[in-house]
């Protein structure tokens, strides 16, 4: 009889699994919303403050979803560039990493695997990063480095999250790559001696460094290529950007990778 019932009404019997997919479907707008703010500093500095707020409503309305932790890949790349004034929009995004990790501490199951490497970064920020550059410069990257291990306890637990950020991650190169095509104050030239002095121009993106910026465009290229369900003419435009990019950091390290 409730089956009956349904059918008059043309309600599906899964409703509840509509609803689910319903829910999915708008919580993945919400952060390609967000993604859309990111491509906007490159071409429009101006309108990077606006573009940082739009972003960090979007993780706002994100924070109970599994969503949350993806926009993690897109400030891989543009943390110095997302900014309100002088503040990265990452620092506030990190102080809600935080506090969602606190509300789910009971539910999260740590894995003692990772805690070596984490030490090693703990070490090298206090005892490399403190001494070359200031103790302030090597705690914050004590600080990052226990969000990144926040973030890995929770997307590596589960398979289909992790195929989502490394989809994001290539969103995040995407990006990268647009704001150095599009602001040419990342774009630097390097003196060649030789039988004669010619330039090479380096775009390294959104980051700091051509070498860096084509590490990343290499993992970007490997990602396209492990992560599944996506179209093949998908792989093959994110295959030809990025190679494109990678080519454009005229990093050697980068492409023998």
């Amino acid at each position: 009889l409730p089956v009956k019932a349904l059918e008059i009404l043309d309600v599906p019997e899964n409703i509840s699994d509509e609803k689910a997919k319903f829910k999915r479907m708008m919580f993945d707008i919400v952060y390609l919303i967000g993604f859309m703010c990111s491509l906007i500093p490159g071409p429009f500095p101006h309108l990077s403050s606006i573009a940082s707020l739009m972003l960090l409503a979007c993780i706002a309305i994100s924070f109970f979803d599994e969503n949350f932790y993806l926009y993690m890949a897109l400030f891989i790349y543009l943390r110095y560039r997302l900014l309100l004034g002088d503040t990265p929009a990452y620092r506030l995004y990190s102080y809600l990493v935080v506090v969602k990790f606190v509300l789910e501490l009971k539910n999260i199951k740590f894995r003692i695997s990772y805690l070596p490497a984490l030490l090693v970064f703990l070490m090298h920020s206090l005892f490399a990063t403190g001494r070359f550059e200031s103790i302030r410069v090597g705690l914050n990257v004590i600080v990052d480095c226990v969000l990144v291990y926040i973030v890995l306890l929770k997307i590596l637990s589960d398979n289909r999250l992790m195929r989502k950020f490394l989809f994001a991650f290539m969103l995040g190169g995407l990006s990268s790559g647009i704001f150095g095509w599009t602001n040419d104050e990342f774009t630097k030239a390097i003196n060649i001696s030789g039988a004669g002095a010619q330039t090479v121009s380096r775009n390294f993106g959104a980051l700091s460094d051509a070498n860096f910026a084509g590490l990343f465009y290499s993992l970007c290229i490997i990602s396209t290529v492990i992560v599944k369900d996506i179209a093949w003419w998908v792989k093959g435009i994110f295959l030809a950007l990025f190679a494109v990019m990678l080519l454009q950091t005229a990093s050697l390290s980068a492409l023998l990778i």
